[in-house]
């Protein structure tokens, strides 16, 4: 299933949120999807959360996706960019605290 490090990245995160009681989407991606959407877009409790998973540190966002998480904040919604262990906790501390504030 996950064999690329950046399918890896998003299994993790996945898991991880499929513990909490959020809305998880995975947009579509490729002829059937629209580019530049985060990989995993969560409603928790209102706040709207566009997770963008990369392999590494290294690897940065395409501008595209640049401007839509951009817009996306311009809104309301908190976008960030998921990598590591460090970076999913992080995620999953955001989500928790729009879950129970």
């Amino acid at each position: 299933m996950a064999t690329t490090p950046e399918g890896k990245i998003k299994s993790k995160l996945r898991r991880k949120l499929s513990q909490l009681n959020c809305w998880v989407y995975i947009p579509q991606s490729g002829a059937f999807g629209k580019s530049g959407i985060p990989d995993i877009v969560v409603l928790a409790n209102g706040t709207l959360f566009g997770l963008e998973c990369k392999a590494d540190a290294k690897k940065k966002p395409t501008d595209l996706q640049v401007i839509t998480m951009s817009t996306m904040e311009d809104h309301g919604a908190i976008c960030m960019v998921v990598y590591d262990d460090a970076t999913i906790d992080q995620a999953i501390r955001m989500v928790e605290s729009a879950l129970y504030d």
